[in-house]
């Protein structure tokens, strides 16, 4: 019988595991071989792994590169990552004469739920004149690029890292880091090179073009595509219509002006036989109420507070994925991640969001916050 292989395994790009494999594959093709670590086979074998190693690792990036290069000619490029930003209130000793905080400090915060080090680094200098005011206010962001560094709720204390300031009581967060993401995956990349591509053609045919199309508009954040949907008859599917649910950059509707010229300017790029429409999403306002303990020696209100930022940001039409429903157990898995939460306690029924493009809109948020029942620090 003829062994079969996985000749993806071949292609790491590591010389080791070129040879690993490399013998394994002899091994499985003349098990009366004997391949030990000092024979000539495997000095053959290594050299080899040497040789093909390096070519091996430049088919792994070539793909990404050439794509990489093509699409700087159409200029576009690889969203490099981005720092979380925020504030941070600054109290410093009201005897002082004066107290300056200089631009790049670090300042650190220390998650005791999780045993994680949070670092922010101030972008502007700051002065503080006690005879005015004992608290500053000056704007921080992340040491590193990610979503890690977001979401530090506001009261959050931290620490200056590697200096000391004799006149500055406290440092706290007072506005909560938003806006840090990661550097683009690839899979990312090559949906928004593949979008760029496509629109390349004039004219719009799949609902993919669409929705491409829209979003290259200003007032355009958000754009859901609905084939064979037209909104004057909603119960029965329309060969030959496209429809489009969009929202601004705040997850509203767009201006009554503003949405019928989009309609006009897609529907004057679309193939002849398409019927183009351009409505609103439909928001089902929801107000949900959660109870949590909190993990041992975490602030109460601090707990609250990023809760309450967690569900804000998760329940937002600027990022809700159009599902049309929320369970419990969407609830539990959200919270379950929030810094100094140790479980989630009770959490909303399911709520069904209504309509073809729906989207939450967040009303009244019930938090309670249940000190820890485990006790220590």
């Amino acid at each position: 019988m003829a062994a079969t292989y996985d000749y993806d395994q071949w292609i790491m790009g590591q010389e080791v595991n070129i040879t690993q494999n490399a013998v394994a594959h002899l091994k499985t093709m003349l098990p009366e071989a004997s391949v030990s670590p000092a024979s000539t086979e495997a000095t053959l074998i290594e050299t080899l792994a040497i040789m093909v190693g390096p070519i091996m690792a430049a088919h792994q990036v070539l793909p990404s590169r050439v794509v990489d290069h093509l699409m700087t000619l159409y200029g576009l490029e690889r969203y490099p990552g981005y720092r979380a930003e925020g504030k941070v209130r600054v109290t410093v000793n009201p005897t002082a004469t004066e107290v300056r905080l200089p631009a790049g400090t670090v300042l650190r915060h220390y998650l005791a739920s999780s045993n994680e080090l949070r670092e922010y680094r101030t972008v502007e200098d700051l002065l503080i004149l006690p005879a005015e005011s004992i608290t500053g206010e000056v704007r921080v962001e992340a040491t590193s690029v990610g979503t890690e560094h977001n979401g530090l709720p506001v009261g959050a204390s931290l620490d200056a890292v590697d200096a000391y300031f004799i006149d500055i009581d406290r440092f706290e967060i007072s506005e909560t880091p938003r806006g840090g993401e990661g550097p683009e995956s690839n899979e990312s990349w090559w949906e928004r090179s593949r979008a760029q591509l496509e629109r390349q053609v004039s004219t719009l045919v799949v609902p993919d073009q669409f929705r491409s199309a829209a979003l290259t508009r200003g007032e355009v954040n958000r754009a859901y595509v609905l084939d064979l949907y037209n909104p004057a008859a909603p119960t029965v599917e329309a060969p030959g219509h496209v429809t489009l649910a969009v929202t601004d950059s705040e997850g509203l509707p767009l201006t009554p002006s503003e949405r019928p010229a989009l309609e006009k300017w897609l529907q004057d790029q679309a193939m002849a036989s398409l019927q183009v429409h351009v409505i609103d999403a439909n928001y089902t306002t929801i107000n949900p109420t959660v109870i949590v303990e909190a993990a041992p020696g975490a602030t109460l209100s601090i707990v609250e507070a990023a809760v309450r930022d967690q569900l804000t940001r998760w329940l937002s039409p600027t990022t809700w994925d159009w599902w049309p429903e929320i369970t419990p157990y969407d609830y539990v898995s959200t919270l379950d991640d929030v810094p100094g939460v140790a479980r989630v306690i009770t959490v909303p029924q399911t709520i069904t969001l209504t309509g073809k493009a729906p989207l939450p809109n967040l009303g009244t948020v019930t938090v309670t916050v249940n000190p820890s029942t485990r006790g220590g620090v």
